[in-house]
């Protein structure tokens, strides 16, 4: 049998290429045998890794759950290794915002000081632009992106300068800063397609946004390109019941019927009904909402 430490790393791999529920077995068994012989380091990549799983799936009391027990893992590190590790408090505080539980997001943002790592830092400075945003204080979150991203950029972080790109233009847009927000999303697409490639899952919420915001604009080509390419990445990589489908196939119907294609706005149209139909039915989508991740 593979390692650990290789077999995590496959389980990662799998994510980024839109799989979850087979990384989220191997993570599940490589999680138990962790727990009883395994170093606390290994636990904490595992249980972050789950969470992100159960996140992207918007189960979110799932993931709150496995942040919290990375949090006791993590008050067990030696001092020096908890300073190299990422304050799960930051994962939770992500979450909260992710999952509108803004009250908790508040409760963990007075608790998290920023640390000396870079790394530690870019992430407080996004985590606490997600929570202003969501609390509609826009022009403070673009501030704190703009931090983040000055020091992202200066780290070389392909993937995290596209992340905080996509968060700055959501900020934007909800400002109706229209043209601005398209160009941050844009610049989200270039580093997100430089750190991963053309073909991960991780793109579908920057091309969403690019999709819904240049629909505003009435650049119905720029729409309707990045909304075609958003719902094959999610039909192909992440299956037909993917929640965040439906504000794709919504948005794309509506490019459809800008652009006098009756039909095929039906067809996108009445696919999203099906989707909405077979989730919870405690699930809710505010349309005019962008994702943030």
């Amino acid at each position: 049998m593979d390692p650990p430490e290789t077999r995590l790393r496959r389980a990662n791999e799998l994510v980024l290429r839109g799989g979850y529920e087979q990384p989220k077995a191997e993570l599940t068994a490589l999680l138990r045998e962790a727990e009883k012989t395994g170093p606390a380091g290994l636990q904490l990549g595992i249980l972050s890794n789950l969470a992100v799983i159960e996140a992207e799936m918007e189960r979110y009391s799932q993931a709150e759950r496995l942040y919290l027990r990375s949090g006791q893992v993590w008050e067990q590190l030696p001092p020096a290794q908890r300073t190299a590790e990422v304050d799960p408090r930051l994962d939770l505080l992500s979450l909260y915002v992710q999952a509108g539980w803004l009250k908790k997001a508040e409760r963990i943002a007075g608790e998290v000081t920023v640390a000396a790592s870079r790394k530690q830092q870019i992430r407080a400075l996004d985590g606490i632009g997600n929570l202003r945003c969501g609390q509609k204080r826009f022009a403070e979150a673009i501030e704190y992106y703009r931090q983040a991203i000055a020091l992202a950029g200066d780290e070389g972080d392909e993937g995290t300068a596209g992340s905080l790109w996509n968060s700055l233009g959501v900020a934007l847009a909800r400002q109706r800063r229209l043209d601005e927000a398209v160009e941050a999303f844009e610049r989200a697409l270039s580093h997100g397609e430089r750190a991963w490639g053309n073909q991960q899952p991780v793109l579908i919420a920057t091309l969403t946004n690019i999709g819904g915001t240049c629909l505003d604009l009435n650049r119905l080509e720029r729409a309707a390109s990045a909304l075609a390419r958003a719902r094959d990445l999610a039909e192909k990589t992440l299956g037909p019941s993917y929640p965040g489908l439906y504000r794709v196939l919504i948005l794309q119907s509506r490019a459809f019927e800008r652009a006098k294609c009756r039909e095929e706005a039906k067809a996108a149209r009445r696919k999203a009904e099906m989707l909405r139909s077979s989730l919870n039915s405690k699930y809710t989508i505010d349309i005019s909402d962008l994702p943030r991740q």
